[in-house]
């Protein structure tokens, strides 16, 4: 599952499937909101998903 993401694209994958908002992943990463915005961005294009609902189907199968 999802082995073409990076750690820390995994990472923020789990946590959005989890239901963590961008603000609540880019303070437990350490990391700005825009680059969760970003990974996020890249993990919906390599899995070919458009939306959280989808991300959160597929991360949890």
């Amino acid at each position: 599952m999802a082995d073409n993401l990076t750690t820390t694209e995994f990472s923020v994958a789990m946590l959005t499937a989890q239901g963590w908002t961008g603000r609540e992943i880019a303070a437990h990463m350490n990391i700005s909101p825009n680059t969760v915005k970003r990974h996020l961005a890249e993990i919906k294009k390599k899995l070919e998903i458009s939306s959280r609902n989808e991300l959160k189907q597929y991360m949890l199968r």
